[in-house]
């Protein structure tokens, strides 16, 4: 079974960065449904505070899960980044980083025989 997911393609490099990962999703058989969800930028020129719609919003809670690409926040307007709204809107309280070494990458530690498996939890009350 499929898990259903919000996807944000994102503003400036996030399309391209967006497509690019959904393929690779695609080529290593992860198991998505996408349901593309409308915020960033051009949200934020068109009058929404928040930099999405009500519908994204409805979307996001209803899934659970918003996968999204590079945000950009317009300058000198006095809005909130769609990250800060999205902290304060459904109260999440850090970022993680999960990083692991790649079979095939070769690299100081895995030369050393030193596997990496590392998370960093970063807390974003800001």
């Amino acid at each position: 079974m499929k898990t259903k997911i919000a996807v944000a393609k994102g503003d400036g490099i996030g399309p391209e960065i967006m497509a690019a990962v959904l393929r690779i999703f695609e080529a290593a058989n992860v198991q998505l449904d996408y349901e593309y969800v409308e915020m960033g930028k051009s949200y934020f020129d068109a009058g929404h505070s928040t930099g999405m719609t009500a519908a994204a919003k409805e979307t996001i809670e209803r899934l659970g899960l918003l996968f999204k690409g590079p945000m950009e926040t317009p300058k000198g307007k006095g809005v909130k980044s769609i990250n800060v709204t999205a902290r304060k809107v459904w109260n999440t309280y850090a970022n993680q980083r999960d990083f692991r070494s790649l079979n095939g990458v070769d690299t100081v530690f895995s030369k050393a025989g030193i596997p990496i498996n590392l998370t960093i939890v970063r807390e974003n009350i800001e």
